[in-house]
């Protein structure tokens, strides 16, 4: 796994695929920027100078292949340019005659060839530290067939945002988000069929005023990981990395899913990362992680994070997240004990796992009185399980 996230937010927006719960998806129409004021840290329009980086560096100008990887597309003074020439990035300040500037003057101008082509332009703006950010974001087409506009993290299925232009309709959305140091936000022009000719599309990132972290609690990451242990970003808990024999020992580290070197866990069957410090998951909850098998292992179940406890009749709870020896990924809660027992029933909410070789984005989402399963972007499983049920001890 290369990255792991757990977090709690109170108020809850929208579709629990779409969107993870420790993102605050804003309170309506208020609060967004109509320019980048003192708070700014970039302006998507604002920091376009016909350069790779933009002017403050924080910016990539791509081809999105809609499958994890990206080309930087050719730079000139005032337009950037895909390998499609179709699909291009330039401004409305170069352009101020474009019908979409009319409603968004101070944004960048898209254009896309449509879903024929092998890419969506894309704007990609990068954290440049630990921090919470209010994401804004408008998008405007004056006309032309209707556009899918996605603003997501570092994956595709990892979706903050995704809606549709429809001529003459403005999108507005503001996000409030636990950002950590590098993380990517893209938003990608991404044509239901045919292409588009010019969308106005304005993306201002500033600080939302807020002290590190506001919603997350536990955000794991493995890049440059060094000794035996692993320290996670938002509440500063500990991991050891054990073997089978509950040995602490070296962590290991591959590939992650967006090619970085050395950037991911490399875990051998049997080895773990452990801590003994409790994290306060007593409501509203999202785990997300990305993770590949490499190897399928002959009868055995693989545990990708469990807190899980079955403490008899004493405390059980908890969430466990799994890939059994039936090839079904598994989100699991315990969820009563059975009177007169010491059996303890198990909600479970379950898909069929791909199978080995490839990266896969995993979200569970604990809301409503569901235990929601996530894979790739798309819910495939749920199970009744109390709001509440998830804290342990």
């Amino acid at each position: 796994m290369v990255l792991i996230r757990l977090g709690w937010l109170c108020v809850l927006a929208c579709a629990a695929c779409s969107e993870s719960l420790f993102d605050d998806h804003g309170p309506g129409s208020t609060n967004r920027p109509a320019t980048c004021d003192a708070p700014c840290i970039a302006d998507a329009a604002v920091d376009f100078d016909g350069s790779a980086g933009g002017k403050n560096h924080l910016w990539r100008y791509l081809d999105d292949h809609r499958d994890r990887t990206w080309a930087a597309m050719a730079t000139s003074h005032t337009k950037m340019t895909g390998a499609d020439p179709a699909n291009h990035i330039t401004t409305c300040a170069a352009n101020s005659g474009a019908a979409a500037c009319a409603m968004v003057s101070d944004a960048v101008l898209v254009s896309s060839s449509g879903v024929t082509s092998a890419a969506d332009p894309a704007i990609e703006f990068t954290a440049p530290a630990q921090q919470v950010l209010q994401l804004s974001l408008k998008a405007f087409m004056a006309s032309g067939a209707d556009q899918t506009i996605r603003l997501y993290r570092n994956g595709r299925p990892d979706a903050l945002f995704t809606g549709v232009a429809t001529a003459g309709k403005l999108i507005e959305q503001t996000i409030t988000v636990d950002a950590l140091a590098k993380d990517r936000f893209l938003v990608a022009l991404a044509p239901m069929a045919d292409g588009a000719g010019d969308v106005a599309i304005q993306l201002i990132a500033s600080s939302a005023g807020m002290l590190f972290p506001q919603a997350c609690l536990l955000a794991v990451e493995f890049a440059g990981a060094t000794g035996n242990t692993v320290s996670d970003l938002c509440q500063s808990i500990s991991f050891t990395h054990f073997d089978a024999s509950f040995n602490p020992i070296a962590v290991a580290l591959g590939d992650d899913p967006f090619g970085q070197t050395s950037a991911s866990a490399d875990l051998a069957l049997g080895t773990d990362f452990e801590s003994t410090q409790p994290i306060a998951q007593n409501t509203a909850l999202t785990l997300q992680l990305w993770a590949r098998q490499r190897v399928v292992p002959d009868d055995t179940d693989v545990w990708l994070a469990s807190d899980v406890d079955l403490n008899d009749d004493t405390s059980y709870g908890g969430l466990g997240l799994g890939v059994s020896r039936f090839g079904m990924l598994d989100a699991q809660s315990p969820l009563l004990l059975e009177p007169g027992t010491h059996t303890i029933d198990v909600a479970d909410a379950l898909t069929a796992w791909p199978g080995s070789g490839d990266w896969h984005f995993i979200r569970v989402v604990q809301t409503g009185g569901n235990l929601i399963l996530c894979l790739d972007g798309k819910q495939k499983g749920s199970a009744a399980v109390p709001d509440g049920h998830l804290k342990t001890s």
